[in-house]
């Protein structure tokens, strides 16, 4: 896990949720450098439990070992937080619908591509599509308005301490 905005939008929700008696387990499958140990060291303080699967590196395999661990671990909701891995999900989520799928657009789409079009239509299968800005809600909703009603905004959390 790198040490960049999304990330630590991340970790904060993570925390936040255990605070809150949420049984959270945050999984990645790049620890990153050692920047992203600063990630870990905290949430770990916090009793985040913090997984890197190793598995899931090999991008070939990653959707089946991704599917195949949360069968095993049977959450009740899957929060996904970028876009290759957003993606992914929405695809297993196919096969697996015990649990809800939220899928974190963290990016500002300029344009309409056919990397955009492909991710925004498999979001369909997600259960819910959180953009951290109005803008970029705004733009899902124009662009692809068969999730208008799954997108909800949800700003980034700011840290006030």
């Amino acid at each position: 896990m790198e040490s960049g905005g999304a990330q630590r939008q991340l970790v904060q929700l993570a925390i936040q949720l255990k605070n809150r008696a949420y049984n959270v387990e945050l999984m990645c499958w790049n620890k990153g450098g050692k920047d992203g140990k600063i990630f870990e060291t905290e949430l770990i303080r916090h009793g985040v439990c913090f997984k890197c699967l190793s598995k899931l590196e090999n991008k070939y395999l990653r959707i089946f070992n991704l599917n195949s661990y949360i069968k095993k671990y049977r959450p009740d909701v899957v929060i996904s937080y970028y876009p290759i891995a957003s993606m992914m999900l929405s695809i297993g989520h196919i096969f697996n619908r015990t649990y809800k799928l939220i899928v974190s657009e963290r990016s500002m789409t300029r344009y309409i591509s056919s990397k955009v079009i492909l991710k925004y239509n498999l979001y369909r299968l997600a259960d819910a599509v959180v953009p951290n800005s109005h803008q970029e809600g705004q733009f899902i909703i124009s662009h692809f308005n068969f999730l208008d009603k799954m997108t909800h905004i949800i700003n980034n959390y700011v840290d006030t301490d």
